[in-house]
């Protein structure tokens, strides 16, 4: 029977968000162990243990956004409008332009995605990296227990940065 006192102390689960407008890719930060062979022989060998933080991908959180052609479906044709004076009737153009009108539902499935996750314990801490525009949309979308979690944001695109270089990238700002 354990302590109060004595209870094992359990890791705070930090995910790291990288993202843009039509990509995010989603990673566990988490302590990576190795054990680097010192000296010995094939029956004692000495190891030296070292840790470090390491960013895991997180398969799932692998998304894109939709294309612009499949936001069109079914949104192709123009809107009409009558003359205040008279009956003449003109084509209406839309009010958003398609490229930003997909990034911004991108952002907002991205943040349901978050704020179910938080709801369910996944994480306990955030980082969020994305360009200035996309973080103020994000942040428009998530719950407040989420905007709780964030420990740090970066507006910058780094969705191009492989695993290793984001690694290091993050290393030196945190």
């Amino acid at each position: 029977m354990a302590r109060s006192g004595l209870r094992k102390r359990q890791a705070l689960v930090t995910w790291v968000l990288v993202a843009d407008g039509g990509f995010a890719q989603m990673f566990v930060r988490a302590e990576k162990e190795q054990r680097i062979p010192l000296a010995g022989n094939a029956r004692r060998r000495h190891y030296a243990e070292k840790s470090s933080m390491a960013l895991f991908p997180l398969p799932e959180w692998n998304l894109r956004a939709e294309s612009d052609e499949a936001f069109e479906t079914g949104n192709h044709q123009r809107g009409r409008v009558f003359e205040s004076a008279g009956m003449a009737r003109h084509a209406a153009e839309p009010h958003e332009d398609v490229h930003e009108a997909v990034k911004r539902r991108f952002m907002k499935s991205i943040a349901g995605r978050l704020n179910k996750a938080k709801a369910e314990g996944l994480f306990a801490r955030l980082v969020l990296v994305a360009p200035s525009k996309r973080l103020g949309e994000l942040r428009e979308y998530l719950n407040k227990d989420v905007l709780n979690a964030v420990m740090m944001e970066m507006s910058k695109d780094l969705t191009q940065y492989g695993k290793g270089e984001l690694e290091k990238y993050l290393e030196k700002k945190a």
